[in-house]
């Protein structure tokens, strides 16, 4: 009895509370339906005494015990599948060991130790610093984010980017805390600690996705305000219409002998009404979702930044493709150097393109770097070097002023290209190669020419997406050659060529500005804007910080099928929502009518207060157990013919320009 009653205080200091801050809420409605149902039976009873009735009249004392147990049962069942809602949250957490074998100084193989067995020792994974060494056995997990700085090894990388297949790690490549070291030994410099880590920034994104709710909320949250005082008015009219009707012989078919049975029936169908009523399945229909959904996200190396974003996904109807590191590899390298100055080889070409290009941070210039310095060519530092993203860079080499970049960008400073020079570079950009021109103290020197190849996957992607109704578009700040024999190869109609970063964002806006919802797909901080100018940014893993912290959904590698499976997860997630809602709606519709005994004069059928309250808590639970169905989510499969050109896409990839 102590405990029963410690349960039932439960209800009524949360409906306290709710009262005391002017709200309403479903612990209002059981602390009023126990309370009812407990007063009316003391008010029975000492009626049916002071008439010297048996059996102590129509008393329902069960009713509030009963419908307690009903509902701290129905709480039970929910709190139990919302725990399953956050398992890819735990799962998470579970990836990193507590502990990392510490190698001190000069411990490594090679360094003065023998193998660096002895001289590791086991330390909290929460005790390590940036810097410190620590070995990796095969089959261990890597305790933090950190570069190889000995051995070779395959790490399975799957439970944080999605990527089934184990990436070679040798020395000076990055690894992920939490991945599996899969073959060999390694040890590793600690880069990251603690938040910094890219584990606990993912922890971080999916759990404050699961708290930013989409605007579909707001209408259950509007419902909800109004639900508990129109269902106690409800509950007062049916006690009232019931016992009017009763009590005047309104339904000679329901012989009721004595007023208090017939104020009894028509009390068990008020407090019927007053606990059925349930607004936490229409809570729950959207939360749940919303973490279930992100859960499967983050599982497939996807990442929504909140509710609203898979709101936004699941609305999107067009889709704008950066080219350079989206749709091609961007593996750039260099095919071809044409001298046009009089006097000039192609290796002092090379070598001052590289040197200009060596503070580079863009795909392209690190490409042209690395190639002369691969030639063997001295590369020396710029200076008074200014980039202009989109279009190129000016800097001074030694004494020479030198200009690279496009087309526009040495026309405004002057060099211009003849006509013999145009015919040279235009059959290479019609190829879909990429042409960066470079001028010397103001002449025209020469063109370097680079290659890359598409992802083996965008064609399928991108037919995929097609196949959902989506309008494609490719924006980029490449010559429109180059442009259209890309679109061409991806079959896509829509292309935009030669346009700045902020051009980018204009055309998003342009399309949003004709009623279409749009998705931006880049990596570059070049994309940053049109990120966040567009109605859903997605960045690609493999891209800058700047883009990954301004987009909306992030895909944690560099595959581009995360974009079709970002967009029909953020559509299977929405129709489950609605589901919810439904469910929870034709709950209500259909149980209120039932409480209320509306079919008793007909049909004899009614609904005890005791068993309407073990309803009210299993449609909570459905509705949970609804959104848990998205565990089952399996993404789309590749169109047919394109799957079968991924087959040998290794073969038959044509080059493109960057």
């Amino acid at each position: 009895p102590s405990r029963r009653g410690r349960c039932r205080c439960q209800f009524y200091r949360r409906a306290f509370r709710a009262l005391s801050h002017g709200s309403s809420n479903m612990d209002v409605l059981v602390a009023l339906g126990s309370s009812a149902a407990y007063g009316y039976s003391v008010v029975t009873v000492a009626v049916a005494v002071s008439y010297g009735e048996e059996g102590g009249g129509q008393a329902c004392f069960e009713t509030a015990s009963m419908l307690i147990t009903f509902i701290l049962l129905g709480k039970y069942l929910e709190a139990s599948a919302k725990r399953k809602t956050s398992e890819a949250l735990s799962k998470l957490v579970s990836l990193v060991p507590p502990t990392a074998l510490l190698c001190p100084p000069g411990s490594l193989p090679g360094a003065g130790g023998d193998d660096g067995d002895e001289a590791a020792r086991s330390v909290p994974v929460a005790d390590l610093r940036t810097g410190d060494v620590v070995q990796v056995p095969p089959g261990a997990q890597l305790p933090v984010d950190g570069e190889v700085v000995h051995g070779s090894s395959e790490v399975n990388e799957h439970m944080v980017t999605g990527e089934p297949v184990p990436v070679p790690k040798a020395e000076g490549a990055q690894v992920i805390g939490g991945t599996l070291n899969c073959s060999g030994a390694l040890w590793v410099r600690v880069g990251a600690v603690g938040n910094e880590t890219v584990l606990a920034k993912i922890m971080k994104v999916v759990s404050d996705a699961q708290m930013r709710r989409p605007d579909v909320q707001a209408f259950a949250d509007r419902i909800s305000s109004v639900f508990v005082p129109a269902v106690v008015a409800l509950a007062l009219l049916t006690w009232a219409s019931w016992a009017a009707l009763l009590s005047l012989e309104l339904l000679p078919d329901l012989s009721m002998h004595g007023w208090h049975r017939a104020s009894s029936l028509a009390f068990m169908f008020g407090c019927a009404v007053l606990v059925i009523a349930c607004p936490c399945a229409m809570g729950l229909a959207t939360p749940t979702a919303v973490m279930v959904g992100t859960g499967v996200g983050a599982e497939r190396g996807i990442l929504f930044k909140g509710g609203d974003v898979l709101e936004a996904a699941s609305r999107v109807t067009a889709v704008v493709f950066d080219k350079t590191g989206t749709l091609t590899s961007c593996k750039l390298r260099v095919v071809d150097a044409a001298p046009w100055l009089p006097g000039l080889t192609r290796a002092q070409l090379l070598e001052l393109a590289g040197s200009a290009e060596s503070a580079s941070e863009h795909p392209i210039g690190k490409a042209i770097a690395a190639h002369a310095r691969a030639q063997g060519l001295r590369v020396a530092a710029p200076e008074c070097y200014r980039a202009c993203a989109g279009y190129g860079l000016t800097c001074r080499v030694g004494a020479s002023e030198v200009l690279l970049g496009n087309r526009e960008w040495l026309g405004r400073h002057g060099v211009s290209l003849s006509a013999a020079q145009e015919a040279q570079v235009a059959p290479l950009e019609a190829e879909g190669k990429t042409i960066v021109l470079a001028a010397r103290d103001g002449q025209l020197a020469g063109a370097v020419t680079l290659a890359d190849t598409l992802k083996p996957e965008a064609a399928a992607v991108l037919s995929q997406l097609r196949e959902m109704g989506v309008q494609l578009w490719i924006c980029s700040g490449d010559n429109e050659r180059t442009v259209r024999h890309l679109a061409q190869q991806l079959g896509v109609a829509n292309f935009t060529a030669c346009v700045s970063p902020s051009g980018k964002a204009e055309k998003v806006a342009a399309l949003q500005a004709v009623g279409e919802v749009v998705a931006m797909v880049g990596d570059g901080i070049n994309d940053a804007p049109a990120l966040a100018q567009a109605d859903l940014g997605v960045a690609i893993g493999g891209g800058t910080d700047v883009a990954i912290e301004t987009a909306d959904v992030v895909l944690l590698n560099s595959d581009l099928g995360g974009v079709a499976v970002a967009l029909h997860l953020a559509r299977a997630v929405m129709r489950r929502i609605r589901l919810n809602f439904v469910w929870a709606f034709g709950y209500n519709i259909v149980g209120l009518p039932l409480a209320a005994g509306l079919f008793y004069p007909a049909y004899q059928i009614h609904l005890p207060p005791m068993f309407a309250g073990a309803a009210m808590a299993l449609s909570s639970v459905s509705v949970v157990c609804s959104s848990l169905l998205l565990r089952c989510y399996r993404p789309p499969k590749l169109p047919r013919h394109c799957a079968a050109q991924l087959d040998g896409a290794a073969s038959t990839r044509a080059s493109v320009e960057v």
